[in-house]
């Protein structure tokens, strides 16, 4: 079976050509095999002349000698065409210019050259192959003789590129950007590279998330850089850049040093994930794969597929990190964030992966339905729960019944007077609580529920309750039927903790008796309820429990913190405490079992 490349002519010969359809057929690629593209040399008697290549199937077993292109694909939006195996093939303008730029200056364009070019050596229509020759790519590039950095023509040389002629044309200007002395390593004039290596430098191509790998895969000596109508050695390159220290922060710089340090820590999946998370590509899974053959802590354990949505691809990365027991799972949701908003955020991953891959059906975490463990911090339990917000703020007598509360419940006046201020702290940065911030506090539509012997962190904390000085009995205010919102609640907050919240907002549905929790990373805290369990069986004489998640609240700043920030104009996300911490001790982690469709909402809603 042969695949075809289907494309238009960009011939303007005759009348009809612009509806031309040439075809050209890819050969099905064997497992083991790359194409490799044999670039044809320049005919010297023919100044304008296209570029001719050929393509040939290679064993990768077989050790082939070969360079490897990397380069931007460009918007697409303009097509040059090229000769592939005697048929016209079309690429974008940005590879056709890089093609030009290697004829012209490799081996002075008098032999054919051996370079590996993904646009032309993968069947992009072809899903399976590209899937096996994206997982190979690491490898292409670290085999490499030469990885071929092209960071294309700048903006005063276009014209050179304005039509097919003008590009093919193209040959080593007189007075090129960067003189052979500085190839050779001698001495270059200041005023010579000063703007130059800036331009450089602010070159799109760097922008690119696929470099990282690229970049990082090639072989020690063998990357250069081209660029416009000549090239320079990466290392010189880089000597340059470190002689300037307005570049010292410099992309160029950065890719360097992770080259140097690809075998260390670093370049594990979570910190690629992180440290590289603005570089830009055209498919949101690329945010992923992208760094999959560069992480030291992958080999291939990852299920990398194209047919897979963008949904489907956050989950496999959620549970292939959260699967690793090397490292601290506490910030497990905040990676949750972070995955989500590389490959779609809230409106690129909703209509093509919830809809598709869940219900909103009741999810009991002991049967088969795949969860994540999340170590959190347990931050007190609900003591009360007052009115709705909004009508605290409204209405003068549902506020004064707010205070009323605290007062009739928190006896040590010194504990009164710290809550009492927090409370007013809370409201007056309320005041900004809008529909979209209120979207930060919210109740599951379902079920969420797991079994286990109860937790050592509530055994801690209520063996202490009452030996701290203050919370009195609970009560809770009733509330006006039909109606939805924010309620104000108090907070026990453990014994441990040195400057608590004492109050928060939560979901209508949350109860006294509620466990509130931190989770590392995002900015509310989830309401987690605790029942006896209908299963009986005890652990090691531990009686079995039911935890439920219910939501997620908004804890108040702790008091100095909100004096700290009075004033400030506060995103809505800044309006309650932080879940930032170091992990749990044992004596106040408490596990949270939620599944990936939770874990999506907890974390994208922040």
């Amino acid at each position: 079976m042969h695949f075809r490349h289907l494309l238009c002519s960009s011939s303007t010969e005759g009348p009809s050509s612009a509806s031309m359809i040439t075809s050209f057929e890819y050969k099905p690629l064997e497992d083991d095999c790359i194409r490799i593209v044999y670039l044809q040399p320049r005919r010297a008697k023919r100044r304008a002349e296209e570029i001719e290549c050929t393509l040939a199937h290679v064993a990768f077993g077989d050790r082939p000698e070969y360079k490897a292109l990397s380069y931007a694909w460009g918007d697409g939006t303009t097509k040059r065409t090229i000769l592939l195996d005697g048929i016209k093939f079309e690429v974008g303008e940005n590879l056709a210019a890089a093609l030009v730029n290697i004829r012209g200056l490799e081996s002075a364009g008098e032999q054919q050259q051996a370079i590996w070019i993904d646009a032309i050596s993968i069947n992009q229509s072809d899903l399976g192959e590209r899937n096996r020759q994206v997982r190979l790519m690491p490898y292409i590039y670290a085999r490499a003789q030469m990885v071929i950095v092209w960071l294309g023509i700048a903006s005063t040389f276009k014209h050179h590129i304005s039509s097919e002629n003008n590009m093919y044309a193209m040959v080593t200007p007189k007075h090129p950007i960067i003189s052979s002395a500085t190839l050779s390593g001698q001495p270059l004039a200041q005023s010579l590279y000063e703007g130059k290596i800036m331009s450089l430098c602010k070159r799109d191509y760097w922008k690119r998330l696929w470099i990282i790998q690229e970049i990082g895969k090639a072989r020690y000596g063998g990357l250069r850089i081209h660029y416009d109508f000549t090239f320079i050695e990466w290392n010189r390159f880089i000597e340059m850049i470190k002689s300037k220290k307005s570049l010292a922060n410099s992309i160029p710089l950065k890719l360097d040093g992770q080259r140097q340090g690809r075998f260390e820590g670093g370049h594990t999946l979570s910190n690629l994930l992180r440290t590289n998370q603005v570089a830009l590509c055209k498919d949101p899974r690329d945010k992923i794969y992208g760094f999959i053959g560069l992480a030291v802590d992958v080999h291939d354990r990852f299920p990398m597929d194209y047919s897979k949505s963008p949904f489907e691809v956050f989950t496999d990365t959620v549970f292939f990190l959260h699967g690793d027991e090397s490292r601290s799972q506490h910030d497990i949701l905040d990676m949750s964030r972070l995955l989500g908003r590389m490959v779609g955020g809230r409106v690129g991953l909703e209509p093509d992966g919830l809809a598709r891959n869940f219900s909103a059906g009741d999810i009991n975490l002991n049967s088969q339905v795949r969860s994540l463990r999340v170590p959190g911090c347990l931050v007190g339990r609900i003591n009360e729960i007052g009115h709705l917000y909004c009508d605290v703020v409204a209405n003068p007598e549902k506020s004064n019944d707010w205070i009323s509360l605290i007062w009739r419940n928190i006896s040590d006046s010194q504990l009164r007077s710290t809550v009492l201020e927090q409370s007013e702290l809370f409201l007056e940065a309320l005041r900004v609580f809008d529909e979209v911030s209120q979207r930060t506090i919210f109740a599951f539509d379902r079920m969420i529920t797991w079994e286990e012997v109860r937790q050592y962190s509530i055994d801690t904390f209520e063996s202490h309750l009452g030996a701290n000085v203050g919370m009195a009995a609970s009560e809770q205010l009733s509330l006006d039927s039909g109606r939805h919102g924010s309620r104000l609640f108090l907070l026990q907050p453990r014994p441990s903790e040195v400057t608590p919240s004492y109050m928060g907002l939560a979901p209508l549905g949350t109860q006294v008796g509620d466990f509130i929790c931190h989770i590392a990373g995002i900015e509310r805290a989830v309401i987690i309820r605790q029942s006896t369990s209908n299963n009986p069986a005890s652990v090691a004489g531990r009686n079995r429990y039911t935890y439920q998640i219910i939501g997620c609240a908004g804890l108040a700043r702790d008091t100095i913190t909100a004096r700290d920030v009075r004033g400030a104009n506060l995103l809505p996300h800044e309006l309650f405490a932080a879940g930032t911490f170091s992990p749990p001790t044992e004596l106040e982690r408490f596990n949270i079992y939620i599944d990936i469709r939770t874990a999506w909402e907890v974390s994208l809603f922040c």
